[in-house]
């Protein structure tokens, strides 16, 4: 198994993503999205969007993967989310980790996705609909500031 701290992976295109995947002989994957927010000292906006963020990659990771399973972090303190998966269509899981590396720091996106956008659209998208990562889509909606 391969862990894949997706804020650590500043100046990786796409290409430094594919092979680093492929070095994984059993095509199982760890993938850490951090999350950095506390209920109580930051802002609920913030909080909000920490879990929407890591509902939407947990959702595009969960449709590339033939396993899928994750932990969530506690919006009461620092820590991760933590997404297991076994994924054979690596040129895929490259492209989708390179698009989230880029809301993460990393500035070899040749050709930013609006990150925001995209999560933006998940959440309309999945606002009244059943989702997997639900759990982190609910706790996103509950700190909206917009309710």
């Amino acid at each position: 198994m391969i862990t894949i701290k997706i804020n650590e992976f500043k100046g990786y295109g796409l290409e430094e993503f594919t092979l680093f995947l492929k070095e994984s002989e059993d095509n199982v994957y760890e993938i850490i999205v951090p999350k950095k927010t506390v209920a109580g000292t930051s802002a609920n906006a913030d909080i909000a969007w920490e879990y929407f963020t890591a509902a939407y990659i947990g959702r595009q990771l969960y449709e590339i993967s033939s396993e899928f399973c994750y932990t969530a972090a506690t919006p009461k303190r620092k820590g991760e989310f933590g997404f297991h998966i076994t994924a054979r269509r690596i040129e895929q899981l490259a492209g989708l980790l390179f698009q989230a590396s880029g809301a993460f720091g990393n500035a070899e996106v040749a050709e930013p996705v609006n990150f925001t956008l995209e999560v933006g659209a998940f959440i309309t998208y999945f606002k009244d609909k059943p989702t997997v990562c639900q759990d982190l889509l609910d706790i996103g909606k509950e700190y909206h500031c917009d309710k």
